[in-house]
């Protein structure tokens, strides 16, 4: 499997099931606003584990994908939101143009670390295939390392920035390009920045 095969498809899935889908009330004080509808959709992912709408829906974005390798879709992605955290810190409201930006730390594994050691394991242990292994060994094999590699990986803290936008009826509600490049961002972890754009063709 190719590493931007690989982490594109654990990124494009991710990307699909985030989305803040509580605004905040405008009729508590902004900042109150905003924590609240943060704490609210951070704690749904962090407290449904694996049986949250989260996590089931991540499940079901990459079983098409995973499928071929034997990976189980559900232990997957188990295994990925173990150590699932986050903290919000500061809130910055700007109440005169109707934005506020929020500090919060995502914790979770870095997808990227997963890429590049399936990558590296996967150029060493299949040369120790016998000469007439098929498509199916080499598939077989990558799903073992892949799965391998998750339930070792440690998860990783990351500082990013989400941003609230106030809407016409006073609410504050989440700007979903930030949400998503938030996570994004924690997925990359300490990814060399020419490493994620080579991956994600950026």
């Amino acid at each position: 499997m190719k590493q931007r095969r690989l982490f594109t498809t654990l990124l494009a899935a991710l990307l699909v099931v985030v989305s803040f889908g509580l605004a905040a009330c405008g009729g508590h004080a902004s900042e109150k606003a905003v924590r609240q509808s943060l704490e609210e959709n951070f704690s749904s992912i962090k407290f449904g584990g694996a049986d949250g709408d989260f996590a089931k829906e991540f499940e079901k974005n990459i079983d098409d994908s995973f499928g071929p390798y034997g990976i189980d879709s559900a232990e997957f992605t188990k295994s990925y939101m173990e150590g699932f955290d986050y903290k919000i810190g500061d809130i910055t409201v700007d109440e005169q143009n109707g934005k506020a930006v929020a500090q919060v730390s995502i914790t979770v594994k870095p997808m990227m670390e997963l890429v590049e050691s399936v990558y590296h394991r996967l150029m060493v242990e299949a040369m120790s295939l016998p000469d007439d292994a098929t498509e199916d060994d080499l598939n077989a094999l990558t799903g073992k390392l892949i799965m391998e590699g998750i339930a070792s990986l440690e998860p990783k803290a990351t500082d990013v920035e989400i941003t609230y936008n106030r809407a016409s009826n006073g609410d504050w509600e989440p700007d979903l390009e930030s949400v998503e490049t938030a996570f994004a961002t924690a997925a990359m972890g300490d990814a060399d920045p020419e490493t994620v754009r080579a991956l994600t063709g950026a």
